[in-house]
């Protein structure tokens, strides 16, 4: 089972936050250690935790843990910073390479569009093929698309995809109402990470109270 450590926290953290190798014959009772992490850990435990590097920042930790009376030599202590070297590069290089290809797809998909907008005069078509690749290329469950309507100036459903209820629909803002009229009126992208502990009100969180969404975002 995987475990996940905050900078600072446990002896992985460490490693993260100061940068540099820890290495003991026991952790429990290691100074360099935090004394409430030194607490947790068992008694006879040594090892080594050591950061992965790659370009200017660190991506993870290696941890390599001994019992009581084996304690890491020298030279596996060498390999292992060998080991951490190799895999950082790995590790960036395979990010470089998912970027890449991130970009790759999103640009594919924006030809897409622009393929739709172009021959196809069908503005339903056309909104469908925008939210289908925005869901797919940002890995969101649900997208929508509100309109400004001519004469009333109010924003008002056209499509969406990925919600539960049809609640969306019935969606009628005037500009600058809530997070989508914010976004119209001030031309600038709204966020909204976690709508559970935000201190701004949800515009739509009454429509939208059935969909269990866990952030927000309405971009002009």
């Amino acid at each position: 089972m995987g475990s996940s450590f905050r900078p600072g926290e446990g002896i992985p953290g460490q490693v993260l936050k100061l940068g540099k190798a820890m290495i003991a014959p026991e952790f429990h009772s290691d100074p360099q250690v935090p004394e409430e992490d030194r607490e947790r850990i068992p008694k006879g435990i040594g090892g080594a935790c050591v950061p992965l590097h790659a370009e200017e920042s660190i991506v993870g930790v290696m941890f390599v843990n001994v019992a009581l009376p084996r304690e890491l030599t020298t030279g596996e202590i060498r390999i292992l910073n060998a080991l951490a070297e190799i895999g950082g590069n790995a590790i960036h290089r395979t990010y470089l390479h998912e970027q890449t290809i991130k970009q790759l797809e999103r640009l594919a998909a924006l030809r897409s569009i622009d393929l739709a907008i172009s021959n196809i005069l069908d503005l339903q078509v056309t909104l469908k093929i925008l939210i289908n690749e925005v869901i797919r290329q940002l890995h969101v469950d649900a997208a929508s698309v509100l309109l400004i309507q001519a004469g009333t100036g109010r924003l008002t459903y056209a499509a969406g995809q990925g919600f539960y209820t049809r609640n969306i629909e019935a969606t009628s803002l005037r500009i600058g109402e809530g997070s989508a009229g914010i976004a119209a009126a001030e031309r600038h992208t709204v966020e909204v990470p976690d709508l559970g502990s935000s201190n701004e009100k949800f515009g739509r969180a009454q429509l939208l109270a059935d969909e269990h969404f866990v952030s927000h975002y309405v971009v002009h």
